[in-house]
């Protein structure tokens, strides 16, 4: 439910006022990067209200003060995040990794987003092709 929420900053802020100083929190959100790399435009609607990057999220659960300690890849709706985060921070080397092959894909650039507009354009043409062709 985490990326259905209006403030997930906020969100957080309650997470961690009712963690206790040992325990975790575990959210699950579809990863970004998959659904902009694989054009997964019906991942995109009015309930997500947010979309997340491994970057976005570390910086918006270090701002509530709240650290990631484990993240992995997982298959629900079609490539998810699933965090796994506390109070206390504890060394994870994948975060980083991730962080680094979302700069190297370069989703994290505009420049990403005009190339991929002219795709999306063409996608949506194909797409109407097919369905003229059906009337």
């Amino acid at each position: 439910m985490f990326n259905h929420s209006n403030d997930p900053l906020d969100f957080l802020f309650g997470v961690k006022q009712i963690l206790n100083e040992s325990g975790i929190f575990i959210i699950e959100v579809p990863y970004w990067k998959i659904q902009i790399e694989n054009y997964r435009f019906d991942m995109v609607y009015h309930e997500h209200i947010t979309y997340f990057t491994v970057r976005s999220l570390k910086k918006l659960i270090e701002d509530a003060g709240l650290f990631i300690n484990d993240i992995e890849i997982v298959e629900s709706h079609g490539g998810s995040l699933r965090v796994i985060g506390g109070k206390k921070f504890a060394e994870n080397d994948k975060v980083n990794k991730m962080i680094s092959d979302e700069i190297n894909s370069g989703i994290l650039n505009i420049e990403y987003y005009l190339k991929a507009a002219h795709k999306i354009k063409a996608i949506r043409a194909k797409t109407m092709d097919k369905i003229f062709q059906i009337n």
